[in-house]
Formats: C-alpha cells, sequence, structure tokens
C-alpha cells in the first residue's frame, strides 16, 4: 500500500517532467535530423560542437544538483523565506558562471574542433553552428533553473508546458530558417544552414526562459521572487550551492570529459563513424530523458522526505525511482533490439552511417536496465546532498573501468568498432554496483542541507 501511494505521488511528479525532458529530446533529435540532410560534414560538425560545450556544462550541473537539495529540503520543512532567497540566487548564480563559460568556449571552440578533424568542412559547421549557441548560454543555463525551481515546489506541469511551447517553436523553425525551400512544403526558406538550426534552438530557449521568468514574478505558488534578489549575490547561499554540489559537478565534468575521449577514439574510425556516434549519441540520450525527469522527481520527494526527516519513505522513494526506470529502459532496450536501422535512418540515408550507427546504439544500450536502477537509487544522494557517490561512480565506471577497455580495443588491438561500443556494458555495470553499495552503506541518512 506504501509503494503504490509512493509511486503514484512519484508519477504525479515525475510524469510531467519525464514528458518535458522528452521534449527537450524531441528538439535535440530533430535538429539533428535535419542536420543531417544537409551533409554527413555537417552532422560532424554538430556533434563535436555539442561534445564540446558539454564539458563546459559541468558548471550548470554543480549548481543545478545542489538547488534540488537546498530547495526542496527548505520547502519540505516549511522555511518559505529561505526556500525563495536559494531560488533567486540559483539563478543570479547560473548566469553569472555561464557568462564565464561562455566568454572561455568562445575562444577555446576553434583550436579544440581542429584536435578532432582537419576537415575545413566539418570545422566550418562547427564553429556556425557553436558560435550563436554560446551567446545564449547565460539564458540556457538560467531557463534550466527557472524549471527546477517550479518542480522543487511540486509543480511540474508548468515546466512541461514551458518545454512543450518550447518544442513546438523550435519544430517549426528548424525547416523555416536552415533550407532554401522548405521541405516537403511550397514555399522559400531562409537557408542558413546549421546557422538556421542554431538560430531556431536559440530562440526556443529564449521563449522558455522568459516564460517561465513571467509565471514565476506573478507569484501564484508560495515560491516568489523579487527583482532585487535577482541582482545581487549571496556569497552564503552561493558557496552552499557550490559547496554541495561541487562533487556532482565534477563527475559531470570527468563524464563530458570522458564522451570527448571517446569521440577521439571513434575519430580512429573515420569522419562516418563520428556522424554515426552523434546520432547513436543522440538517441542513447533519448532513452535518459524520461529516467533523468524520474530522477529529478524522486530528487524532490527525497529531498522533501529527509528535511521532514522521514528516512523511511525516502528509502521507499529511492527503491520505487529504480524500479520503474528499470523497467522503461528494458522496454527501451527491447524496442532498439527490433528498430535500430530504422531509428538512425530517421538521421541519415548514407549506408556507412546506418551501419555504425544501428551497431553503436545495439551494443551500448544492453546493460541500462541496471544503470537505470542505480539512477534510481542515486535520488537520495540528490535529496539528501551527499553527493561524493555520485563521483565516485562516475569516475569508476568511466575512468577506471571504460577508458582501459577502449584503449585496449582500439588502440592495442585495433578491433571493429562494434568490440569499442560493447565496452560501455561493463561501465554500466560498475556504474550500478558502486551505487548500490553506497546506498546500502546509508551515509546519506544522516546529511542534510540548509
Amino acid at each position: 500500500m506504501k509503494s503504490n501511494k509512493m509511486f503514484n505521488d512519484l508519477l504525479k511528479l515525475s510524469f510531467p517532467t519525464m514528458m518535458a525532458m522528452v521534449l527537450q529530446s524531441v528538439y535535440d533529435i530533430v535538429d539533428m535530423a535535419w542536420v543531417g540532410r544537409i551533409s554527413s560534414e555537417a552532422l560532424a560538425g554538430v556533434t563535436l560542437f555539442s561534445t564540446i560545450m558539454a564539458i563546459f556544462l559541468f558548471l550548470n550541473e554543480i549548481i543545478g544538483a545542489s538547488s534540488i537539495s537546498l530547495i526542496s529540503q527548505n520547502y519540505g520543512r516549511g522555511d518559505y523565506e529561505r526556500t525563495n532567497r536559494v531560488a533567486e540566487q540559483t539563478i543570479t548564480f547560473k548566469v553569472f558562471v555561464a557568462l564565464i563559460a561562455a566568454f572561455l568556449l568562445y575562444f577555446l571552440l576553434e583550436p579544440i574542433l581542429k584536435l578532432y578533424s582537419k576537415d575545413p568542412k566539418i570545422i566550418e559547421a562547427g564553429l556556425n553552428y557553436g558560435r550563436l549557441r554560446i551567446y545564449f548560454l547565460p539564458m540556457f543555463f538560467a531557463s534550466y533553473s527557472i524549471n527546477t525551481i517550479f518542480r522543487c515546489a511540486g509543480d511540474s506541469k508548468t515546466p512541461f508546458y514551458i518545454m512543450l511551447l518550447a518544442t513546438v517553436v523550435n519544430l517549426i523553425l528548424d525547416p523555416i530558417l536552415m533550407f532554401d525551400q522548405i521541405p516537403y512544403m511550397p514555399f522559400k526558406g531562409f537557408g542558413l544552414g546549421v546557422k538556421g538550426a542554431a538560430l531556431a534552438t536559440v530562440i526556443s530557449i529564449f521563449i522558455s526562459f522568459a516564460v517561465g521568468l513571467v509565471i514565476i514574478f506573478k507569484g501564484k505558488g508560495i515560491i516568489k521572487l523579487s527583482l532585487k534578489g535577482l541582482f545581487r549575490l549571496d556569497y552564503e547561499i552561493d558557496e552552499a550551492l557550490i559547496r554541495i554540489g561541487f562533487a556532482n559537478g565534477v563527475q559531470v565534468l570527468f563524464r563530458f570529459l570522458f564522451a570527448a575521449v571517446i569521440i577521439k577514439f571513434v575519430s580512429y574510425y573515420g569522419d562516418y563513424a563520428i556522424s554515426a556516434f552523434g546520432v547513436g549519441s543522440k538517441i542513447y540520450g533519448f532513452a535518459f530523458f524520461p529516467i533523468s525527469g524520474l530522477s529529478m522527481g524522486g530528487s524532490v520527494i527525497a529531498g522533501q522526505k529527509l528535511g521532514e526527516d522521514n528516512i523511511e519513505l525516502a528509502e521507499e522513494c529511492a527503491r520505487v525511482t529504480g524500479f520503474f526506470g528499470a523497467f522503461i529502459m528494458l522496454v527501451f532496450c527491447v524496442y532498439i533490439m527490433f528498430n535500430a536501422q530504422t531509428l538512425v535512418g530517421l538521421f541519415s540515408g548514407e549506408k556507412e552511417v546506418l551501419e555504425l550507427g544501428a551497431g553503436m546504439i545495439t551494443y551500448s544500450t544492453i546493460m541500462l536496465p541496471l544503470l537505470a536502477y542505480g539512477f534510481g537509487l542515486a535520488v537520495v544522494f540528490y535529496g539528501s546532498g551527499y553527493n561524493l557517490p555520485i563521483f565516485i561512480a562516475g569516475l569508476v565506471s568511466q575512468w577506471f573501468i571504460q577508458l582501459p577497455l577502449l584503449f585496449l580495443t582500439v588502440s592495442v588491438l585495433h578491433l571493429p568498432i562494434k568490440f569499442m561500443y560493447s565496452t560501455y556494458m561493463l561501465a554500466d555495470l560498475g556504474h550500478f554496483l558502486t551505487m548500490l553499495f553506497y546506498y546500502k552503506r546509508g551515509k546519506w541518512k544522516y546529511s542534510r542541507v540548509s
């Protein structure tokens, strides 16, 4: 009975979040699908930029993870004044660090692109797409925080509707801005190529940010932000945001750095392999967006229960989140087994990309149900602010397990690319076992933030 109630509470909070995450993935995928119609070089360029930008997103993740703990626990214990102050600082501090990230990324983008490819068309595509995205990085960071604030206060529907609006706008603008002749329609487009894809994305981000901010300032819920609070830094809260989220941020940095390392190994197999990896990564990521939404909802519930000192219900939340996530991933894996080439074919019709991409998503998704269960257990780490296990799990699975296997299969034995993709299986198993160990150890039960 208790599990049924927890499942219903989790579904009520998580389902709109999961759908919002799916919508986020949809417009990422739509971008890639349209870019794939331009050329494989354009697809490779956008893939490389996305990988490079992801490295700088660790700053967003530091503040994002800690804000969930701080907002949800203060909300759970009824300290709404503190909740409002933390919410304001989350947005302000995100914009501040995004400006730093944008400055660094702008000047480092071209030399980093040249580390991966010597093809001028690929580099040009990466620069044309990336520089426009960089200008709007502060707004991108802040829009994440606005949606987190809604969810931590128990409102997961508003972020869903905001994301739905942004996705529809992106779907409409992509073909109009990218092509000279709008596909399937008798109208002329703007013919901006990959710049058009980037422009459609940043317009969608602007809409998401602006609408969310207006709704929060109307203050219909408990959380009410002040304009004055957004134009000052509160060093005590900012220090807490960094301290609590640091382990998670470093883990995310290492994860994104590792993605950059994988791309380097993939590049040994040629430019088609890079394009295929970009497509496969988007499909792989599509599976994780609902899991991320589920995890975010579970983290909010766990944080609120720990704020009430109800450890038993926090444990129940972790178990229910884990089993539900594993079930979702199992369904996804079965679907992939029979439809891998069809999915990759949505992005590119080139035979080489089709075969390589299908191989990637088939081999790399086998252990995802176990990985999803581990993500479910991790909601108590996010909710409590005890984020060290998340960092260690990422370090062990990627750098201590997968990296040596990649070096062995690619650089030493020179095996076909399918063996490189197979390294994901052991890495995912290692991640799950590490999460399980720290969950059972139980230190999270005594960790609190303020």
